[in-house]
């Protein structure tokens, strides 16, 4: 069985069917009244918890039962889609989106038919956390030449 990076099983969220292969038979079913195991989708914690509204902050999801393709997971806070990065079985980096509104926003996760809506990030005034440009170095360049500020 594969192995996230701390060697729990990559297990995703939703109903587990295992696959039991008995030589020289072959494949084995489970029998009609067994119920398949069931894996949770679960969100442990968030790198980042407070951020401005204007969004676009790298934000890192820790949790479990999360997807290997990303496209198979949407993430989604204020009513706004997140762009994510990357994705594996216990981690998803994402792009916050921006939020019309200020204070406790709920995130759901959607995996499938399974949702998880455990965590919430706190949006402040994004223009009170802009950053202020106090100085540039050097303070002028010639336009003709190629240079870095």
């Amino acid at each position: 069985m594969q192995k996230n990076t701390d060697n729990t099983p990559i297990l995703v969220a939703g109903s587990l069917t295992p696959l039991v292969y008995i030589k020289p038979h072959g494949f084995a079913n489970l029998a009609n009244s067994v119920t398949p195991p069931s894996v949770n989708l679960v969100a442990t914690s968030l790198t980042i918890t407070s951020a401005g509204n204007n969004g676009g902050i790298l934000v890192s999801l820790v949790g479990s039962g999360f997807p290997v393709d990303k496209s198979q997971m949407s993430i989604t806070i204020c009513g706004n889609s997140a762009t994510i990065k990357s994705i594996n079985n216990i981690k998803a980096d994402f792009y916050l989106p921006s939020c019309s509104s200020i204070g406790d926003q709920t995130i759901t996760i959607t995996v499938g038919s399974i949702t998880n809506t455990d965590l919430t990030f706190n949006y402040v005034d994004g223009y009170t956390m802009a950053p202020t440009i106090f100085s540039i170095n050097p303070p002028s360049a010639n336009p003709g030449v190629k240079g870095t500020l």
